[in-house]
């Protein structure tokens, strides 16, 4: 697989681009000199500075021709903190929200609280995923092992279940602490009514395939995207990175 100046410019230059290929297009760019506290094997030093995001904006411009709007921007340092500052995303819930709404395209308005919906956090919560198997070196330190969610955020997206309705979450979000008995309780008020009755649990089962077939959908496009940026197909990148099968990774 062989990433050329072309390929790095055209994941630049997508407006759809996801975080990951955001993310592998900059390093492939510079290597480590852009993200702070990560180890150059070849000069076995540690840039602990790394580039604001003005300078990230200024070097894909002056190289790429590329401007990169506000949505792009907020996904590549989305996807740059998850690296570096994993915590945040794993046990911090206001972080949690604002990196999650990131990754979904979602531009930050610092006066207006916006919370994820259950699909928004399965895909932030994949994504993340995909950057620590792709991005991070496998590590038996204490320190470089990546956090469980937080209580904190667990009971967030349980309760953004309850909220949606989502009795049988796809697997990526049965972390989450939500009210098991909600549809038995659903279920008891038309327990009399075997019509209703069907109608509600079809309903509660549409929601979940709705996001597991969004969640295939944006896995699809985020290997296509990779695909092109490391000019190959996606049966390869996925052997490269050791993924035998999108659709496992969402069954």
């Amino acid at each position: 697989m062989e990433k050329t100046f072309k390929s790095i410019a055209g994941t630049f230059a997508n407006t759809q681009a996801c975080g990951l290929p955001l993310l592998l297009a900059l390093y492939f760019a510079w290597g480590t000199e852009p993200f702070p506290g990560w180890t150059d094997p070849e000069q076995e030093a540690i840039n602990s500075d790394g580039w604001t995001v003005e300078t990230i904006a200024y070097e894909i411009k002056n190289t790429y021709n590329v401007e990169l709007d506000e949505s792009q921007i907020g996904k590549l340092m989305a996807a740059i903190t998850i690296v570096n500052q994993p915590s945040r995303f794993y046990t911090n819930l206001p972080d949690f929200i604002d990196l999650s709404n990131a990754l979904n395209g979602d531009t930050l308005d610092p006066a207006v609280f916006d919370p994820v919906s259950a699909m928004e956090a399965a895909w932030a919560i994949y994504e993340a995923l995909l950057i620590e198997v792709i991005m991070m070196e496998p590590s038996d330190k204490p320190e470089d092992q990546i956090p469980e969610f937080s209580q904190e955020i667990r009971g967030y997206l349980g309760a953004i279940l309850d909220q949606e309705g989502i009795t049988n979450p796809p697997d990526i979000l049965r972390l989450a602490e939500h009210n098991p008995n909600r549809l038995s309780e659903v279920m008891a008020d038309f327990s009399d009514d075997p019509a209703m009755f069907a109608a509600i649990n079809e309903t509660e089962e549409q929601k979940s395939k709705a996001i597991t077939t969004e969640l295939k959908g944006r896995l699809r496009l985020v290997f296509d995207q990779l695909a092109h940026l490391l000019n190959t197909d996606v049966p390869t990148v996925l052997k490269e990175f050791g993924i035998k099968d999108i659709q496992a990774l969402t069954a």
